[in-house]
């Protein structure tokens, strides 16, 4: 019996021995926690305790997400897009912070890449375009077929006609057809008078027309001459006969190839093709500088 309580001394009653292996399993307990699940009495005050496990595997997807995606902009879209975008979600979330703060991040990680992007040189920056870089795109819209696939020397004597001009060539041209056909006999005096026609209307299109004043008084009074513009002589005549030689090879392929009426003769088929060229350069060509 003595060596019983003996022994019972030494050891500890049963009682004693429960509570000591109580002790010893909780502290195993609480050295077997991952240090992600334990929390501190600090991050227990702010309400992080047993969700920080799932807190940090949330931020960690977040962090994941497109930028871009989560405002709803596209990746070239401009600082004034992101920032318009930005303050929409800050808007829509007013009475949410955290999410506030989210899309505030979210904004800076976009700025972030767009600044590594230009450092390494895969994205230039945008700069507004400026008035003579406007100019040149809408002179390049207004552009028509002839300055796009004629030569500078041809366009500058081009010029489409106005209404008026184009009644005043069709009723002098015409009058000389109508003579070649009607009387093939004066068939080359039609084409000397067209000629003579149209080198007058060419060489004197884009100039100043008389004042209503100069006919005042019952008679006309004629301006002060202008000098003679040889150059734009010389462009006359030479347009004249360029524009009159190949309507009349025309005529002559047409002589050869196509049959014509009886009542037609070559005489006025070749008359009519070459006041018809002449028509043709006095309405479509301009020699002589409105400017002058």
């Amino acid at each position: 019996m003595a060596a019983f309580v003996a022994l019972n001394s030494s050891i500890g009653s049963p009682i004693v021995i429960k509570h000591q292996w109580t002790h010893i399993t909780q502290q195993a307990a609480v050295i077997a926690v991952p240090k992600k699940a334990r929390c501190s009495p600090i991050s227990m005050l702010f309400g992080k305790g047993k969700d920080s496990g799932s807190a940090s595997s949330s931020s960690s997807s977040s962090s994941s997400e497109n930028p871009y995606r989560v405002l709803g902009v596209s990746e070239d879209a401009t600082y004034e897009q992101v920032e318009s975008a930005y303050q929409s979600l800050k808007e829509k979330f007013k009475d949410q912070p955290k999410k506030v703060i989210f899309f505030e991040i979210q904004k800076e990680k976009i700025f972030e890449d767009r600044l590594q992007k230009r450092i390494s040189g895969q994205m230039s920056a945008k700069v507004k375009e400026s008035p003579y870089d406007r100019r040149v795109r809408e002179a390049r819209e207004k552009r028509t077929f002839a300055d796009k696939y004629l030569p500078e020397f041809v366009r500058s004597v081009l010029k489409v006609p106005n209404a008026s001009y184009l009644r005043k060539t069709v009723i002098v041209m015409a009058v000389c057809m109508v003579l070649a056909i009607g009387v093939p006999q004066f068939a080359g005096s039609a084409i000397a008078m067209g000629f003579i026609a149209s080198t007058y209307l060419l060489y004197t299109r884009g100039q100043p027309e008389p004042a209503k004043e100069a006919y005042e008084g019952g008679g006309y009074t004629p301006p002060p001459s202008a000098p003679v513009d040889r150059k734009a002589v010389i462009k006359t005549v030479i347009i004249n006969i360029l524009t009159t030689g190949v309507f009349l090879g025309f005529a002559q392929l047409l002589l050869m190839f196509v049959p014509m009426p009886a009542f037609l003769a070559p005489d006025s088929v070749v008359a009519v093709m070459m006041l018809l060229g002449m028509w043709i350069a006095c309405l479509f060509f301009q020699t002589t500088d409105e400017d002058k």
